[in-house]
């Protein structure tokens, strides 16, 4: 039978949700009752506040308790509740009690967060990434177009930030033109972090950085970029999903705007949580991308 999950961010849409391997049995879209959305956090992300009377439109996921509890995973910050949602579509399905032409009113379980503060000096708009992922989403499953014209798109949003905006690692006191270049074969060999004697390093846009912080947050990257063979373009393309960019099959498909925007994900990030200090450039490593045949810095 499984559970149904009502969908309000980025779980609304389809390629955010198979990457992290979730697989409804059913998705349709429908309307979440006596509830508002609210955008929290600095990076506005969404959950459903208990607001009698209101409503608002998302997605339902009709998925297994196996799916559920990996979304309770991924969704570390929220609560889970039961509300009540309005399938779009009527039924005559005599186990729900309903006649025809009847919209259908389920239990669903949903996203908030109990006992927080919330408010602007707190929370923020959301980003327009995030915001663009829910109305993909929103559009491919059904949502009611009026839904999505007046409250999605009408949304205001953190604007992307433009390509000139983009921060980027440097070599501190190095000249970066004298940094050697290193190969993924070196990595793979000598900085892959497995054991509490190896340094971890992992490539992004052409450069390599190394962890110097302490060993338990080595093994977090670790787990992070666990496939030694895999850039950081292509974890962060499947952990930061952007319908800007798509879902490059490999390291080579990506532009260089891409991968600037990828490198400005993890300045951005290890700044925010005060480890940027940790990191430090030591090598280049040679990258091809799609929108130029010549190898980066060669």
């Amino acid at each position: 039978d499984g559970v149904w999950f009502f969908a309000i961010g980025a779980m609304m849409n389809p390629v955010s949700i198979k990457l992290r391997d979730i697989h409804p049995m059913e998705s349709q879209p429908g309307e979440l009752l006596d509830h508002s959305l609210y955008w929290f956090g600095q990076t506005g992300v969404a959950e459903a506040i208990e607001a009698p009377g209101k409503s608002f439109h998302g997605v339902l996921h009709r998925v297994k308790l196996s799916d559920m509890e990996r979304l309770d995973v991924i969704e570390r910050g929220y609560d889970r509740k039961v509300a009540k949602a309005k399938l779009y579509q009527t039924t005559n399905d005599n186990d729900h009690d309903v006649q025809d032409n009847v919209k259908l009113l389920l239990n669903v379980t949903v996203y908030t967060r109990f006992n927080v503060d919330r408010g602007t000096h707190i929370d923020s708009l959301p980003k327009q990434r995030y915001l663009e992922i829910i109305i993909s989403g929103a559009e491919h499953y059904g949502v009611d177009p009026h839904y999505i014209q007046t409250v999605l798109k009408d949304q205001e949003c953190q604007p992307r930030k433009l390509p000139h905006e983009f921060k980027s690692f440097n070599a501190n006191d190095k000249d970066e033109t004298k940094l050697p270049y290193m190969t993924m074969d070196d990595i793979r060999q000598n900085y892959h972090g497995q054991d509490e004697d190896t340094p971890f390093c992992f490539p992004v846009n052409g450069k390599v950085l190394l962890w110097e912080g302490n060993n338990e947050g080595k093994q977090e990257w670790c787990k992070i970029h666990h496939d030694e063979n895999t850039s950081a373009e292509m974890v962060i393309s499947r952990i930061l999903y952007d319908p800007k960019y798509g879902l490059p099959e490999c390291t080579e498909d990506f532009t260089r705007e891409h991968s600037a925007n990828i490198e400005n994900e993890y300045y951005e990030y290890f700044s925010a949580v005060g480890i940027l200090k940790d990191w430090r450039v030591i090598a280049k490593i040679k990258q091809t991308y799609k929108d130029n045949d010549e190898k980066c810095q060669q």
